[in-house]
């Protein structure tokens, strides 16, 4: 929705147009937080676009999804936050990427290794004043315990029809000597047995 907005889609008006990009591009709001921001690991997408145009330079991210790795991602969404800070893609390749993956093979040399680790911890540094890192127990202290409840509830006749139709049209069940599989059933109290 708000890259539709932001760039003008769907919108007849002239001046509600102005009103959008004023309001949601230039100058924008004071502030940006970006809840699942993730989805800005890759700078072609029309998301990233619309986000990236906005002018507003205080800007928050939060991810509580892993980078995989993928430092092509990473350069994106840390380009989001201070922008040309890892320079660009080309020289971020040349100086980080391609080092540390060299780095990381099964054949690599020692001096791959030690340039790898070397280049690793000069990004680290680099990203310090801006990315923090948390996992899930910086909140456990201000969250109360977690209790998980198991209910067993009854399938109406419609949901065992539905399931049982899904089993036995929509599944396909892999030989035994190719992959190891389960059996899956109802009982008689409608719940999946495996």
């Amino acid at each position: 929705m708000y890259r539709n907005l932001a760039q003008g889609r769907n919108v007849k008006s002239r001046k509600l147009k102005e009103i959008f990009n004023k309001a949601l591009v230039d100058p924008g709001p004071d502030f940006v937080v970006c809840d699942e921001g993730h989805i800005l690991k890759n700078e072609a997408s029309a998301v990233s676009k619309a986000m990236n145009s906005i002018r507003s330079r205080r800007r928050i991210i939060l991810t509580g999804t892993p980078l995989q790795n993928n430092l092509i991602e990473y350069h994106c969404m840390v380009n989001f936050i201070k922008e040309n800070l890892l320079g660009s893609i080309k020289e971020f390749r040349n100086r980080f990427i391609n080092p540390i993956q060299n780095g990381q093979c099964a054949d690599s040399t020692m001096v791959d290794v030690r340039v790898m680790k070397k280049r690793a911890h000069i990004l680290y540094e680099m990203l310090a004043g801006c990315v923090q890192r948390k996992d899930y127990t910086a909140l456990t202290k201000f969250l109360p315990p977690k209790h998980e409840y198991v209910l067993a509830v009854r399938m109406t006749p419609i949901q065992c029809k539905l399931y049982q139709y899904y089993l036995d049209h929509l599944t396909v069940i892999l030989p035994c000597h190719l992959f190891f599989f389960s059996i899956v059933h109802l009982n008689n109290m409608g719940m999946i047995i495996l």
